[in-house]
């Protein structure tokens, strides 16, 4: 309720999204990132995950796949490679050595072996042929190139050793076998 006129007794009401205080001449609209549920109360804040615009008589959550890094702006859609739950603040990052691929949802899938990712992953890169994939959480020191008689065609956490009988000319097929006349020891 608001007083328009100190010489009259009259009070009227603020209109929805509008408040007023004690003594008032004139109603205020509900600043942003607060919410007026009552036009004769001072306005509330919203709460974390959640926001508002002008006038609003109550705050909005934040929805799952985005963040609301603050009261007054709209979500902002989270990248992809991260993820955020209703209500947040922030978008969670996908680990290193799994994939999100949804951003709406905590899923984080595993790498499987022979592949790997770096943080913020919407997939895992398989292994390249010719070497061995040690880790799946980097590819930093994670694809190994393939040791001389061995061999990988790709998606591999382990190079394979040729065969007694066989060649490995190169680290990306498989073996061949010897000529006649020639050998191959086990390496």
């Amino acid at each position: 309720m608001y007083c328009p006129h100190t010489s009259l007794d009259v009070q009227l009401s603020c209109q929805k999204g509008w408040y007023s205080e004690v003594n008032a001449t004139i109603c205020e609209i509900c600043p942003a990132g607060s919410k007026c549920p009552n036009a004769d109360q001072a306005p509330i804040t919203c709460g974390e995950g959640e926001y508002s615009s002008k006038g609003y008589t109550d705050c909005i959550d934040c929805p799952a796949g985005f963040k609301c890094p603050d009261k007054i702006n709209p979500p902002i859609a989270c990248d992809p490679g991260t993820y955020a739950l209703a209500r947040k603040t922030t978008c969670e990052i996908c680990k290193a050595g799994s994939y999100c691929p949804e951003t709406d949802k905590k899923n984080e899938i595993a790498c499987e072996a022979g592949t790997w990712s770096l943080a913020q992953a919407t997939k895992c890169t398989p292994c390249k042929a010719g070497y061995k994939c040690t880790s799946r959480d980097t590819n930093l020191g994670s694809e190994v190139e393939c040791d001389d008689g061995s061999f990988s065609t790709g998606k591999s956490e382990t190079c394979t050793i040729c065969d007694a009988g066989f060649f490995c000319p190169e680290k990306t097929r498989g073996q061949q076998p010897c000529k006649k006349g020639y050998y191959s020891g086990k390496k």
